[in-house]
């Protein structure tokens, strides 16, 4: 796991903290899982930050106490609580959903620069956008030998990262969504339009993307 550095950090009241506190902040955002809770203890983070024990559990306090300068109202401007296991670090799922959302947008925008939903890529799209050639795709009803399930794709592996676990996630759901409307017979408009043959080639691509990283 990694955390991204949002930029409006910059403007964060974080940056008035001390040093050391700003240090400790960096390793408690380094350590964080993806539920926003970092399984740490401050003896731990006394050996990683090399600062004394004292000095980390000062930094705790100021960083669990209520922030009146902070530009979030969530919960009194604190950042950090004390949970089972760690800290929850209050403000993280925020910033993960909006670095989420911004992914998402990004790989949209490159889909539609390189799938442009008028310029159909075979003559068989070109069929399927005036509304002819309509055909069912292949669908396999069990897993194949080659380890795909029912609609021809590739399990996700485990413990990939957000950034690529998620895109992976929405590519497959995208496949499913398009197979079982050229399955029933409906027609597909915008950047909905796709033939048997571009859905298959979807497949391969999304089946490729896993090998690379498994």
């Amino acid at each position: 796991m990694f955390t991204k550095l949002d930029r409006g950090i910059l403007q964060s009241s974080i940056m008035a903290e001390d040093s050391d506190t700003f240090k400790i902040w960096v390793v408690l955002l380094a350590a964080c899982d993806s539920d926003g809770i970092a399984p740490v203890s401050a003896v731990y983070i006394s050996s990683v930050a090399r600062l004394s024990l004292d000095v980390v559990r000062a930094a705790i306090v100021r960083l669990e106490a209520p922030d009146p300068e902070s530009r979030s109202t969530n919960d009194e401007g604190r950042r950090l609580r004390r949970v089972d296991g760690g800290f929850e670090l209050i403000n993280y799922q925020v910033y993960r959903a909006r670095s989420l959302r911004e992914a998402e947008a990004e790989r949209k925008r490159l889909y539609r620069l390189h799938h442009p939903p008028h310029s159909p890529s075979s003559g068989e799209d070109k069929k399927n956008e005036e509304g002819e050639g309509e055909a069912s795709p292949p669908v396999r009803k069990c897993p194949d030998k080659d380890g795909t399930d029912k609609d021809g794709l590739l399990p996700i592996p485990k413990g990939l990262p957000f950034e690529l676990r998620d895109p992976l996630v929405n590519e497959r759901a995208e496949i499913r969504r398009l197979a079982r409307m050229i399955e029933q017979g409906k027609r597909q408009d915008g950047p909905d339009r796709i033939s048997p043959e571009g859905l298959e080639r979807r497949r391969q691509g999304f089946n490729q993307r896993i090998k690379d990283v498994s």
